[in-house]
């Protein structure tokens, strides 16, 4: 009997070992530090940035990537636009990845808003015109083709969001949750 647990362990042994030695061959995508447009560091004062174990995903969350306009206060233009410096092995093709876009919109009476996006080397405008109230969640979907089977380097990310209005009596909010990029 103590035979048939030693070599039940020393197999399970090999294999644990052997998953973990074939786990450090596949080629993963490493994604840098976002940087700011002049390629400086920054310490992220209102995002955080969560990689996937595996390097085929990267999330941006915002805290507080909003704009509003109401009453007496006119809403500001809000543009985040940072890079990731990116390291994609040439034994990883990449064909197309995902940017989901998740927020918020609000807008009372006549009111609209704009969310332009920028993930890679593609741009999106999103937007919600005025004379239509409306209140709801913003999930997106961009789907974008890469050139060759390599991703952009520097892999930018950015995000403009714009507020309208024609009178006091408007009311408009957007906010920006958060960006996650998934390769496919």
């Amino acid at each position: 009997m103590e035979r048939r647990n030693f070599v039940t362990m020393l197999i399970g042994f090999a294999l644990c070992h052997g998953t973990n030695a074939l786990a450090a061959d596949i080629p993963r995508l490493v994604w840098g530090d976002l940087l700011a447009e002049d390629g400086a560091p920054e310490v992220p004062k209102s995002w955080a940035v969560g990689e996937s174990p595996d390097g085929a995903s990267v999330s941006i969350l915002f805290d507080r990537l909003v704009t509003q306009a109401d009453g007496e206060k006119e809403g500001t233009e809000i543009v985040f636009k940072r890079h990731f410096a990116l390291s994609q092995p040439s034994s990883l093709p990449i064909q197309k990845f995902n940017a989901d876009i998740r927020g918020h919109v609000t807008t009372i009476g006549n009111g609209s808003t704009e969310l332009k996006v920028t993930v890679g080397n593609t741009e999106q405008t999103y937007t919600w015109e005025s004379g239509k109230p409306t209140s709801e969640e913003v999930y997106r979907t961009l789907t974008v083709d890469t050139v060759g089977g390599r991703l952009p380097d520097p892999f930018v990310i950015g995000a403009t969001l714009t507020v309208r209005r024609q009178s006091k009596a408007d009311s408009v909010l957007l906010t920006l949750d958060s960006i996650d990029i998934g390769t496919q």
